[in-house]
C-alpha cells in the first residue's frame, strides 16, 4: 500500500538518465511530499503506541492526541486506512518542508469510498506531478571529434550523437484494492529537438541544433551529419558544452501510457549532458 512509481521505455531505448526531467517551465515546481495509504486502524494502534515510548518531547502535543484517538478506538472496526506523509526524495528536506506546510498531520484517517477524502490524499491530477517529476528520460550521449581531450584552437570539433531515442512513460499509483484504493496517472515524453551550447561566446557557432530523424523501430536519432554541427573554438580555455533534449510531456490519469491525454498541459521536459573540454593553442617554432 504505497505511492508506487514506474518509469518505463519504449523497445531498446537506452536506460534513464541520472536526474529526473528538468521542466522547461521554470514556474512549474515539483510536489513536496504526498500523502499514501499506510496503516490499518489495528496497525495504528500499534503504530502510535509503540512511537509514545519514543517521544519525550512534545507531550503537551501528544497526550491529547493520545486521548483523542483512544476514544475513537483509532477507527479499529471500521472501513478504511490510516494514510501518511511521504516526503518527496528528489527535492531538498527545506523544500519538501516549506511546500508541505499546510499539512499540520502526518497520518489522517480515510474511510473507504469516500467520496470527499482529505484533500492530501492525492488524486490522479496530483500523481501526474509524482509521475513527472520522477521522469527520468536518458541523457543525450555526446560524441566530440577530436575527444574533448584533444580540442584545439581554430580547428573544428564535430559534435555527434550515437543513440537513439523513443517514448518515456512514467506511472505514480497507489494501488490497495482490498480497500477500494486504486488511483494512478501516467506521463509520457516523446523528444521532439535537440540542442548543443558550446559553453562559451568564444566559439563558433555557440548553439547547435539538430534534426530528428525517424528510424523505422519508431525511435528517432540525432542527424549529426552536417557541417552546421562542426563548432569552432576561438579562444583557448576549459569549457563546458551543454547538450539538451527537449521531450514533449502529455498524461493520462490511469497506468495506461497508451490511455487519451488529459488536461490540464504538462510543459515540455528536458534531459542533458555537459562535457568538459579544454582547448589548446597550437604551438609552433620559428626560426
Amino acid at each position: 500500500m504505497h505511492v508506487e512509481t514506474r518509469t518505463r521505455y519504449d523497445s531498446a531505448v537506452p536506460g534513464a538518465g541520472t536526474t529526473p526531467s528538468r521542466s522547461a517551465d521554470a514556474d512549474w515546481a515539483p510536489p513536496g511530499c504526498w500523502f499514501k495509504p499506510r496503516f490499518t486502524p489495528d496497525q495504528y494502534r500499534t503504530y502510535f503506541r509503540d512511537g509514545l515510548k519514543g517521544w519525550w518531547t512534545g507531550r503537551e502535543y501528544v497526550e491529547p492526541l493520545r486521548e483523542e484517538l483512544e476514544a475513537e478506538k483509532y477507527h479499529r472496526g471500521e472501513d478504511g486506512l490510516w494514510w501518511q506523509i511521504t516526503y518527496n526524495p528528489d527535492v531538498s528536506a527545506a523544500y519538501a518542508l516549506a511546500h508541505c506546510a499546510p499539512y499540520d498531520e502526518p497520518e489522517v484517517w480515510v474511510p473507504t469510498g469516500d467520496p470527499e477524502p482529505p484533500p492530501a490524499v492525492p488524486t490522479a491530477l496530483d500523481l501526474k506531478d509524482v509521475a513527472y517529476s520522477r521522469t527520468r528520460p536518458p541523457n543525450p550521449p555526446v560524441a566530440l571529434s577530436p575527444v574533448a581531450a584533444n580540442q584545439t584552437v581554430n580547428l573544428a570539433t564535430h559534435v555527434r550523437f550515437a543513440g537513439a531515442f523513443g517514448r518515456v512513460h512514467t506511472t505514480a499509483e497507489i494501488e490497495a484494492p482490498q480497500y477500494g484504493v486504486d488511483v494512478a496517472a501516467t506521463v509520457v515524453a516523446v523528444p521532439t529537438a535537440l540542442r548543443v551550447d558550446a559553453g562559451t561566446p568564444y566559439a563558433g557557432p555557440q548553439v547547435c541544433t539538430y534534426d530528428l530523424a525517424k528510424r523505422p523501430d519508431g525511435r528517432v536519432q540525432a542527424d549529426s551529419s552536417a557541417d552546421a554541427r562542426n563548432v569552432t573554438y576561438r579562444k583557448a580555455g576549459a569549457y563546458t558544452p551543454h547538450a539538451e533534449l527537449t521531450w514533449k510531456v502529455t498524461w493520462t490519469p490511469s497506468a495506461d501510457a497508451n490511455g487519451p491525454a488529459a488536461a490540464p498541459a504538462l510543459p515540455d521536459g528536458l534531459s542533458y549532458a555537459d562535457v568538459a573540454v579544454t582547448s589548446r593553442e597550437m604551438q609552433t617554432v620559428v626560426r
